[in-house]
């Protein structure tokens, strides 16, 4: 759909200016992480364990995969976890694996909030809050922000939040 309309409103034939360069490259960024596309890789270091996992390696575990770029001082955050821990008790045994991918930038608050909120998912964090090379990778603008990818790495969906992944979790795992 946004191919469609940069191809024909903005550099195609029925634009009626010259696209801006910086206009192009937001798009291209954009289609990069859009439903369809295949997600980037991206190394996930885990300031609980000290190890760095790749993500492609770690979705082709599991069917489903859900990315959970959040912040540990988000409030709107914090109401996504109890029911993602749920999802995630609820679904794991059938083929679904959420990684949690904080924008913080203190190592001491991202272990209080894992430890505080009790997740259950592993959780992992660059350290470099909104510099983090893997949200701007997936695109992220805000917190939460939820990607389910399939096993091969196709981006499939961008729930709203944990609820609408329920939704989509009944049909993808009965």
């Amino acid at each position: 759909m946004v191919q469609h309309l940069v191809d024909q409103y903005v550099s195609g034939p029925r634009s009626l200016t010259v696209p801006d360069a910086r206009l192009i490259a937001l798009v291209a960024e954009q289609l990069k992480a859009s439903i369809g596309s295949m997600a980037p890789d991206a190394d996930l270091p885990s300031p609980l364990t000290g190890q760095t996992d790749k993500l492609s390696e770690l979705m082709a575990s599991k069917p489903y995969t859900l990315l959970f770029f959040y912040s540990s001082t988000c409030d709107h955050c914090h109401a996504q976890m109890g029911p993602l821990n749920a999802l995630y008790g609820r679904y794991s045994s059938k083929g679904l694996q959420i990684l949690g991918v904080a924008l913080d930038d203190d190592e001491a608050e991202f272990k209080a909030n894992v430890a505080e909120r009790q997740l259950a998912f592993p959780c992992y964090s660059e350290l470099m809050a909104w510099g983090s090379p893997t949200a701007k990778a997936f695109a992220v603008r805000a917190t939460p922000w939820l990607v389910l990818l399939n096993r091969e790495g196709r981006i499939l969906a961008k729930p709203h939040d944990a609820a609408e992944l329920g939704e989509m979790l009944q049909t993808l795992l009965p």
